[in-house]
């Protein structure tokens, strides 16, 4: 038992740099959500984007590349959005439109804010 606690004790050292979620920006039927891994030791983050289940990117980003945009359409649901990491302040921030179709018109709304500050 003494050699798993070791063990444990030994993963989660080896994690401690590491921080992460998820962050849904809007849900039901758009289902525009952002993951995201904050790593201490390079202060960078990695996202990744999904529309409606569908990757829309992925990417790192950092000082030397503090923002991304991805943007992706499907037949009945559309969004772009600009993810923004400051290093200043250690946060993670998102400006997005998002839009779904009902018959016959695109309904559309606009979102901005932080995801999370480590």
């Amino acid at each position: 038992m003494e050699i798993l606690r070791d063990l444990q004790k030994e993963q989660d050292d080896i994690l401690s740099h590491l921080s992460g979620g998820c962050y849904t920006i809007v849900g039901s039927p758009i289902d525009l959500k952002v993951c995201y891994s904050y790593n201490s030791k390079d202060k960078s983050v990695t996202v990744k984007v999904t529309l409606a289940g569908e990757t829309m990117g992925r990417a790192t980003l950092s000082a030397s590349k503090p923002s991304v945009d991805f943007s992706l359409s499907l037949v009945v649901v559309k969004a772009s959005i600009e993810l923004k990491f400051e290093v200043s302040d250690l946060s993670l921030k998102y400006s997005a439109k998002a839009c779904y179709y009902a018959p016959f018109s695109w309904h559309c709304a606009s979102h901005h804010g932080t995801i999370v500050k480590f």
